[in-house]
């Protein structure tokens, strides 16, 4: 069942582990591309008509509110954009490119920022939002869900050319209805194109390089190519070098030497052409580029009921977070995928770094000093390799269903199958007799079925799915019991919450918003919200030392949000709330003393 060439994709029996040769190692143009293609599709347009966040496109479904980052990227996107039309057929020269990225803020790669740019552009022209300012959040959106949609059908196509057409459907369902992935895919940050070139090299590379002979130079060329791509994306693309190369010494010891010096080679000046800004002072401001992650003003963290700054988290608030945040039942499928295959992955290079592009995030995250923040955020890269395990997973209950269970009695059994002695059952079908199971006719339905389930969290946060936590904690009410942050990006204050804000006060009034992050927040937040602004309502940051407002609008980012009893000691009371499985997300108050 998980390897298409030794077995049919559709049924088969238990897999054993074929050796590393051609006859075992399908073309990547292997047809099973329908599958993810599918569930690529369907999941562009359910982020495609979920992305409105502030009454922007007044005809579609609501989605997540304006997060904090988003503008950094959308203004920079966009004036790379603008920039390379201004100079036209000028840009290829090297002198204009260094002059355009003077004007560009280095804190990031250009990468993502530009197919943000290009997205928004495209936008614009097919269906301009009634938005004021420079950029619209809700354009540049549409970057996001075409990278996620990119990277589900990547995840599916490429686990299918290798494990079978059901391993590879069910990866990239799997990936789909990770509920905060998909939240991510709404919002027009870096972390699901990271994610996207994050993917394209971790699979392309494990598959290509694990054909006969090991890796080639022609291959180390095109993998490192992608490499480049996702180091010119975000920062935590730096933990593919390392990785990548413990992997290929562990497994080809010094045939791996001249591959990876291709593979580093090509990445590293792909990274460096592409990013102009460094070609001035490439000593000088590669070390002002990564000395960025360690000279940055801490943020806080809530995480165990503890306000605790960000390089001081527990090691252990990665692999939590990373437990409570994808689904029951994908995590149980997840670790059946990698539990099936146990210590014979010595003999399949392409699951050891695939395992390996979970873990490394993890492992990098619960280091001592190492900020992490923000929930699952910086970590988002290790959820796609966990997919491919779970949709292997998913195969194995398949074939469990088709095969193990067709020696069960349906009533049109024959005799000699009838009279099979009870020794030479699989136990699995003794277990099943003794609690008088039939056989099953169509295994496809209830595989449909339990994935199916999966999505259930989705559905109950949306358009919060960057809130959502499992059953293993009980969901985000359980969380917040916990001590969990239950928000904390600002995309709880939405349509629907700004559409009750405008109906219950005066227009021309000013609200309060808090907590207020950068200086920059407030202005973004009113500049991306038509609803406030066909009300003349005005946004300020809070201060709760001079505070003389009548309306207080709070994201429940736990951290850096006003303690609810010091509002309510200082006479503010509630009148809208945004709740998700008993949790509040989003509050409105007025101040009534």
């Amino acid at each position: 069942m998980l390897d298409s060439l030794t077995y049919p994709p559709m049924r088969s029996p238990p897999l054993e582990d074929p050796p590393l040769n051609a006859a075992t190692r399908p073309p990547l143009r292997s047809r099973t591309w329908f599958g993810p293609a599918v569930a690529a599709a369907l999941t562009l347009f359910a982020v495609l008509v979920t992305l409105d966040p502030a009454d922007c496109r007044p005809g579609m479904p609501e989605g997540p509110g304006v997060a904090i980052d988003e503008s950094f990227n959308v203004e920079m996107g966009v004036y790379l954009v603008e920039a390379f039309r201004s100079y036209g057929i000028a840009s290829l020269h090297s002198a204009s490119q260094i002059e355009i990225f003077e004007g560009y803020n280095p804190d990031h790669p250009p990468l993502g920022r530009a197919w943000l740019g290009v997205f928004h552009a495209a936008a614009q022209a097919v269906a301009p939002a009634d938005v004021e300012g420079p950029f619209v959040t809700v354009s540049a959106r549409v970057g996001s869900a075409f990278a996620f949609a990119l990277t589900v059908l990547a995840v599916g196509w490429m686990t299918g050319s290798r494990f079978g057409a059901i391993a590879g459907t069910l990866a990239a369902t799997s990936l789909a209805l990770m509920p905060r992935l998909f939240g991510h895919a709404h919002l027009a940050s870096l972390e699901t194109i990271t994610g996207l070139t994050w993917t394209l090299t971790v699979l392309s590379t494990g598959l290509l390089w694990s054909r006969e002979g090991g890796p080639t130079d022609r291959v180390a060329f095109g993998t490192g190519f992608l490499l480049g791509l996702a180091l010119l994306t975000k920062i935590q693309a730096i933990i593919l070098p390392p990785l990548v190369v413990l992997w290929a010494l562990s497994h080809w010891r010094k045939q791996a030497l001249r591959p990876l010096a291709i593979w580093g080679l090509v990445g590293g000046v792909v990274f460096v052409v592409g990013w102009p800004w460094l070609w001035s002072d490439l000593p000088g401001r590669l070390a002002d580029y990564f000395g960025r992650t360690t000279g940055r003003v801490p943020l806080n963290v809530w995480y165990m009921g503890e306000k605790i700054a960000d390089r001081d988290v527990a090691w252990h608030y990665p692999w939590i977070l990373f437990l409570v945040t994808v689904p029951p039942g994908l995590q149980l499928f997840a670790a059946a995928g990698v539990l099936r295959f146990g210590r014979k992955f010595q003999h399949r290079p392409e699951l050891t770094l695939l395992l390996g592009s979970v873990m490394a995030p993890l492992i990098l995250f619960s280091m001592p000093g190492v900020a992490v923040y923000d929930g699952v955020r910086l970590f988002l890269v290790s959820f796609p390799g966990w997919a491919v395990f779970a949709g292997l997973g998913g195969a194995l209950l398949y074939e469990w269903l088709s095969t193990e269970l067709a020696l069960l009695p349906d009533g049109r059994t024959s005799d000699a199958t009838s009279a099979q002695t009870t020794s030479a059952k699989p136990k699995a079908v003794r277990l099943a007799e003794r609690l008088k199971l039939t056989r099953v006719r169509h295994p496809g339905i209830i595989l449909a079925a339990v994935f199916s389930g999966q999505a259930m969290g989705l559905v109950w946060t949306h358009p919060y799915q960057l809130s959502y936590y499992n059953a293993f904690v009980g969901g985000p009410n359980g969380a917040e019991k916990l001590g969990f942050e239950t928000t904390y990006w600002g995309d709880s204050l939405s349509r629907s919450l700004l559409l009750e804000v405008a109906r219950r006060v005066p227009d021309g009034s000013t609200i309060d918003l808090a907590p207020v992050l950068h200086p920059f927040q407030v202005d973004v937040v009113q500049s991306q919200a038509p609803v406030l602004r066909r009300h003349n309502l005005t946004l300020r940051a809070y201060d709760p030392e001079n505070s003389n407002g009548d309306y207080l609008l709070v994201f429940h980012r736990k951290a850096d949000m006003p303690r609810p009893s010091d509002l309510k000691s200082a006479g503010w009371k509630i009148l809208v709330a945004t709740h998700r499985q008993g949790t509040i997300l989003a509050s409105f108050y007025q101040r009534t003393e």
